[in-house]
């Protein structure tokens, strides 16, 4: 299997899908504040910025040109942005893919001398805060020790069991995952275990959580409430779906680590967003 440095499979994951790109007249220059950095601020910048799980920003003229040849070779084999359906072979919401005229545009930027443009064109750099995405949450969790995560290595799977009280009459429709350190978390998975054997695998390890593997103990959370990966933003249930919680169930959290290099620790914590609804919640929970 090949493998890409990371750099660029992070770059791949931020770009988030905008509107495709209209041809442009032959005879127009292709500007980066024009043409480019609406792209770059409305498809990268949401990892690319301090702070975030991108090594470097791209919130400048600066930081794209420096970085322009290998963001055109990976738009041109469209290895990036990372997207497997295959076009042609139906329609899905959130697409990343880029259109033939978007890898067109950024390619011609680079053929015609990556010029910065008129100062005017430039539209406002997005802002970003460390905040909760959807708002101050009803209910965090969070893991009570941090794990520790060695400087080299292969990759980590472990399961983490967590409290979780929902009071009665409320459900869960949203779940915000926020890693304490986003070098080493590669995804993040939540289920619903009822068994108990996670609670005492947990216990019996002396280290926090336990060994895990790509198979996640319990009952998968439902939907969007499910995973967490580098450039997603949590998102509520649909309309009329809710998730009940069911009193005695164990919360478990498995993580994906890698290792950065050198010595990481990593302490999660989940947000949780509660509804009060009259109707019953049309996802189900069983024991």
């Amino acid at each position: 299997m090949r493998k890409f440095p990371l750099v660029v499979v992070l770059l791949a994951i931020c770009c988030l899908p905008v509107a495709a790109a209209e041809p442009l007249p032959n005879h127009e220059q292709v500007t980066f504040n024009k043409h480019i950095a609406p792209l770059v601020f409305d498809r990268c910048a949401g990892c690319h910025h301090p702070g975030e799980v991108a090594p470097f920003s791209l919130l400048s003229y600066g930081d794209v040109k420096k970085r322009a040849k290998q963001i055109t070779e990976v738009t041109a084999s469209r290895f990036m942005p990372p997207w497997k359906p295959v076009e042609g072979h139906g329609r899905f919401l959130s697409e990343r893919r880029l259109s033939n005229n978007e890898i067109a545009l950024i390619a011609r930027w680079i053929e015609q001398g990556a010029v910065e443009g008129d100062a005017h064109d430039l539209p406002a750099a997005p802002k970003f805060n460390n905040e909760w995405k959807l708002g101050p949450p009803d209910i965090v969790v969070t893991m009570p020790e941090p794990f520790q995560v060695a400087a080299e290595g292969p990759d980590i799977y472990r399961n983490f069991v967590l409290p979780l009280s929902v009071p009665e009459g409320k459900y869960i429709k949203a779940l915000e995952y926020r890693p304490s350190n986003r070098r080493v978390v590669h995804h993040a998975l939540c289920a619903t275990d009822f068994s108990g054997k996670p609670r005492k695998d947990d216990e019996a390890d002396p280290l926090p959580g336990y060994k895990g593997s790509l198979n996640i103990p319990g009952i998968l959370f439902p939907g969007s409430l499910s995973a967490w990966t580098p450039g997603r933003d949590p998102m509520p249930l649909p309309e009329g779906i809710s998730m009940p919680w069911k009193k005695g169930a164990d919360l478990v959290m498995q993580l994906h680590l890698h290792p950065s290099g050198k010595p990481e620790v990593e302490q999660s914590s989940l947000g949780f967003y509660l509804r009060t609804s009259r109707r019953r919640a049309r996802w189900s929970m069983s024991a």
